[in-house]
Order: C-alpha cells, then structure tokens, then sequence
C-alpha cells in the first residue's frame, strides 16, 4: 500500500507505511473522527484501569478487534500474535507481529504510548 508520511509528507510504502497506519489506528479513540466514529481503537477505555492480568487480556482485545475491523483499512496485516514488551504506569509498549500479506512477510511492528 502507498501512503503519505505524517511527519515529513513525503510518499511512504510497504512495511513502513503499515507502521504508520497501525500506529494511527491504535492511538486515536473511537467516536473521535466525525464521519468516522467507528475508526480507532478501545484502547483508550482502559486508560483509569488497574494494570494487571486482565487488564492486559482487554488491552490484546481492543488491539485485536482494531485489526480486524475494516473501517480502520488494515486488510493487509493478518495479525498472528501481541506481545506486551513494556507496561508502565505511562503507557505500554506492544509488538504486533503478523503476516504483511501484499509480499507474505512476517513482521514485527513496535507500538507503544498507546494506555
């Protein structure tokens, strides 16, 4: 997929741009973009929660059901697994890893700052 770059505008593709769109979709809060109010993540309903197991089995939800959803425009990512990799009381650091499926490549994409 072709995109642009959201900090220098230049043109972005591949690997890069699916870390940017992964990136955008889980750090904006659903019902926040008007015309849009599905797109985004349920990430941001477990901001006040105790971090603890349970929380983090709500946080691989909200991740996964993100992914999944089509109106946040990831058709090319198959989401295999999610890895916690730092939980603070700032935020969490989550590794997606997954098949980018226009060239059927494993990756690993690093989030984080998103609860």
């Amino acid at each position: 997929m072709y995109g642009m770059n959201n900090k220098s505008g230049k043109s972005s593709e591949g690997q890069l741009h699916l870390q940017q769109r992964l990136t955008d979709v889980l750090t904006t809060p659903k019902n926040t973009r008007i015309m849009r109010r599905d797109y985004g993540c349920a990430l941001f309903d477990l901001v006040d929660k105790t971090i603890n197991e349970s929380w983090l089995v709500q946080c691989y939800a909200a991740i996964a059901d993100a992914i999944d959803l089509p109106v946040n425009g990831l058709p090319d990512f198959k989401l295999e697994s999610i890895k916690p990799t730092e939980v603070t009381d700032a935020g969490a650091l989550f590794d997606l890893t997954g098949i980018y499926l226009p060239t059927g490549e494993r990756v690993t994409v690093s989030v984080g700052g998103v609860v």
